[in-house]
Order: structure tokens, then C-alpha cells, then sequence
């Protein structure tokens, strides 16, 4: 009995909607804006907690019984008044919302050359209202023959340093403002796997270039995880320096 009591005082504390504070000793009720019944913090009379205007007493009720007519009051209220779960969070905007204040506000242009993260990277730059101000476009140069044909990326530079290398990452990046004459251009490959990885260039190794009007900068970066985990890992990496060199203004 104790239990079941102290269970329904703490969900009518809990979950009624807008509860008004109730100092010890001096009970205040709360308005019910809900048509659906509410545990009443008032004792009875007789001592006993009363949990809704039905007939049926609590106390005649078996443990089992009178917890479950508790938690399916609690799941009515809950749906009822649409109340969000404590453990979900807001999670505050995407990279990319903050990267198209910035290119909007220094009005310069945008475009991709991605390899290992096919396409991911310009999917999270389109999903972003007024895109296309900034963003001129991007090439999925999966491999090789594209990265050379498309994105004119030397076949020797390829032979020599590898399609995952700094050389590839810059190349490609300067193949991408060739195509689009874009202000700044990013350029990704990598190795997402399970599989394409050696004891020189493991699963999870990628090549980041970023090329503006004044500079390039290559970053070497790893993550780990599943084939997905490890391409939304690289396209976050891609976004932060792209980041940098607005913040910056490289």
C-alpha cells in the first residue's frame, strides 16, 4: 500500500500538466484542463489516496491491478498533453546551417569534389534553405577514371601517392574550382571500408583539402565504426574546415 502511494503522489507531482507548487501542509488544487482523470493529491477521508472519480476503490484493488491502473493513467496523460520524453534533447542546428550564414554574410561561393563520401557532404549542404546563393555544385568522383577524366586529377599523381593521399585531395579540390570557379572548394577521399584498408592507409583514413583564393590546407584525419558511422564522420570533418577557413578567412 505504501508503494502504490507513494508511486501515484510522485506521478500527480510529475506528469499533471502546469502543476502548481504545493507548499507542505497547505494543499492548493490544480486546474484540470485535461478530460481525462487525474490522480487527486487530496487524501480521503478515510486515508486513503484516491486516484480517479470512479466507483471502484484502490484498495480493493490487488498490487498488480493497482500498479497497472497507475501507469496507464500516467500513458493517457502522456499522450494526451504531448509531453516529450526527458531524455530527448534539442539538439542545436547542423554545421552546415552555420557554414551558409557565414559564406551569405562574406558573399562568396562554394563547391565539392568528393570521393569517399559519395555525396554526403552536398546532400547536408542542399538540405539547408537558400543554398543555392553559395553553393555552386559538387562532383561525386567515385573513382579513379573520374577523379582523372572529371576532375583532372593527374593519372601519375595517382600511380605515385595513391587515390587516398594529400596530393589526390589537393588535386581534387583544384579540379573542383576548375569545373565550378567557385570562392572555396573542399575536396575529401578516404577509405570508408570494411574492406580497401593496408597497414599504411588503415579503414578510417582520409585526405581533407580545402582550397580558397589565398591558400590550400590538407588535413589528414581517422574515425572509426561502421562503414556509415566512418562516412558521416568524414563529411563532419569536411564541414569543419571548411568552417575554419570562413572563420578565419583564409
Amino acid at each position: 500500500m505504501k508503494r502504490s502511494r507513494l508511486l501515484c503522489e510522485k506521478y500527480s507531482t510529475v506528469y499533471q500538466i502546469n502543476p502548481t507548487p504545493v507548499p507542505d501542509g497547505n494543499p492548493t488544487p490544480v486546474p484540470d484542463r485535461n478530460p481525462t482523470p487525474v490522480p487527486d493529491r487530496n487524501p480521503t477521508p478515510g486515508g486513503k489516496l484516491k486516484i480517479d472519480p470512479s466507483p471502484e476503490s484502490i484498495s480493493d484493488l490487488s498490487p498488480y491491478d493497482k500498479a497497472k491502473k497507475i501507469f496507464t493513467l500516467k500513458s493517457r496523460i502522456l499522450a494526451s498533453c504531448r509531453v516529450i520524453p526527458y531524455n530527448i534533447r534539442m539538439k542545436a542546428k547542423p554545421i552546415e546551417f552555420e557554414i551558409a550564414v557565414r559564406f551569405q554574410k562574406q558573399k562568396r561561393t562554394f563547391a565539392l569534389a568528393e570521393s569517399c563520401t559519395g555525396g554526403l557532404i552536398s546532400h547536408r549542404i542542399t538540405n539547408v534553405p537558400g543554398s543555392s546563393e553559395y553553393y555552386r555544385g559538387g562532383v561525386v568522383a567515385y573513382s579513379n577514371e573520374i577523379k582523372i577524366s572529371v576532375l583532372g586529377v593527374p593519372e601519375e599523381l595517382i600511380k605515385k601517392n595513391g587515390a587516398v593521399s594529400r596530393q589526390v585531395a589537393r588535386a581534387m579540390a583544384e579540379g573542383a574550382r576548375c569545373l565550378t570557379g567557385a570562392d572555396i572548394t573542399a575536396a575529401v577521399t578516404g577509405i570508408a571500408g570494411p574492406g580497401g584498408g593496408n597497414a599504411a592507409k588503415p579503414v578510417g583514413l582520409a585526405y581533407i583539402a580545402v582550397l580558397t583564393e589565398r591558400s590550400c590546407k590538407t588535413s589528414k584525419v581517422f574515425a572509426d565504426g561502421s562503414r556509415v558511422e566512418i562516412k558521416t564522420a568524414f563529411a563532419e570533418a569536411v564541414l569543419r574546415e571548411v568552417k575554419k577557413s570562413l572563420v578565419l578567412k583564409l
